[in-house]
């Protein structure tokens, strides 16, 4: 199967283009559905490119090394010498950083991440994905059943008692609290997901070393600096050129010690990932802080309950249905709001009216409604 072939599985796996029941927010969405993806989408490129063509060429004395000495190379990592210049930083001649004589004043710095790219990337992906899951199990569907049939092109009675079935369940559950678990899960997968990414970035700054948190704005740094000589950030920490040390016996059996410069061409798609990576990090960590305050702001403040609604409704509501929605629990606020995402407006006016008359009238509502089952979405 070639790659463009996986990528479009993965897509079809992740439903990337689903436009299926919405239960969370868009910006929930980010993280599980384009985030988590492109991730996994990347690992297998990664993945792949390393198996397809050569991650790692050294030389030595001039002439390409064994295939021992790529592979241990490859195996065991490379290293630079950190803030140094070859031949030197003043010299007119051509300059390579990071390569040159050792010795015990200069920091050397071993980059043992390069082989294990595709599977950080992957094990990424899949904590991207986890507070999604946990919400769809906490969320059981409950949404999806509730919609069944529910429609404009449906025959109007149909259509009628369907609705009137999510205004009964609504009901029914109101006021017992037995949604109490939607509001409070929900917001936490909300904080899972800001949680998330915030340690993917600190989990990235060990993997690189220490060179990932601030990899970006060290980036920006460089491209707007006007010091001729200055550290290129990416080329820090993803060396295209590096060095390795090979052991072996020699004819007398003592042990010794063979230098190889090695190429590790997949940095140049490395540091351009991660640069990326690091970017949009730190936009969807911003981003998630700003929908966790005002998920948690819109559940307990009354005030920004009214607007919600109103914005659904696309109308004023009336002082009845302002004391209704105020005084609604948190999960059973979340469980309405989830409803009119997937509902036209006209449709959650008149569920709303029904419930309110319910409430008002307090009515009996027949217990036990059943929801039937439904494909996963």
């Amino acid at each position: 199967m070639s790659v463009l072939a996986i990528i479009s599985e993965l897509g079809s796996l992740f439903k990337i283009h689903d436009r299926g029941t919405i239960v969370d927010s868009a910006v929930f969405r980010l993280h599980y559905r384009w985030t988590g993806s492109a991730l996994f989408v990347a690992s297998i490129l990664v993945g792949a490119s390393e198996f397809i063509g050569d991650p790692i060429q050294c030389i030595r004395n001039g002439e390409p090394a064994s295939k021992p000495i790529n592979t241990y190379c490859w195996i065991e990592s490379t290293f630079t010498l950190h803030n140094y210049w070859y031949p030197d930083k003043d010299n007119d001649n051509i300059k390579i950083y990071g390569l040159g004589q050792e010795n015990e004043d200069i920091e050397r710095r071993t980059h043992y991440y390069y082989q294990w790219v595709p599977a950080v990337l992957f094990c990424m992906g899949v904590f991207f994905y986890l507070p999604h899951g946990i919400w769809k199990m906490t969320e059981k569907q409950i949404v999806d059943k509730l919609l069944q049939g529910i429609d404009s092109s449906q025959i109007v009675d149909d259509h009628t008692d369907k609705m009137n079935n999510i205004t009964k369940y609504l009901k029914a559950t109101h006021g017992l609290n037995l949604n109490w678990h939607f509001g409070l899960i929900y917001l936490m997968c909300e904080g899972l997901n800001l949680l998330n990414v915030s340690m993917q970035i600190l989990v990235l700054d060990k993997f690189f070393g220490g060179l990932f948190k601030d990899y970006g704005s060290m980036a920006l740094n460089y491209w707007f600096s006007d010091e001729l000589f200055a550290q290129d950030p990416l080329e820090v920490a993803f060396p295209r050129l590096s060095k390795c040390h090979f052991y072996q016996f020699g004819g007398g059996g003592s042990l010794e010690k063979l230098d190889a410069l090695c190429v590790l061409g997949q940095n140049i798609f490395n540091e351009k990932l991660f640069l990326g990576i690091w970017f949009w990090f730190v936009t969807l960590a911003i981003i998630s802080l700003g929908s966790l305050i005002y998920e948690s702001v819109r559940a307990y403040l009354p005030a920004w309950r009214i607007r919600i609604i109103e914005g659904y409704t696309r109308v004023p509501i009336e002082e009845s249905t302002k004391t209704f929605v105020e005084n609604l629990h948190t999960g059973d606020f979340c469980l309405v709001t989830l409803l009119a995402r997937n509902l036209n407006m006209v449709t959650f006016r008149d569920i709303l009216k029904n419930m309110v008359q319910y409430n008002n009238n307090n009515n009996v509502v027949p217990k036990g409604i059943e929801l039937k089952e439904t494909t996963s979405f």
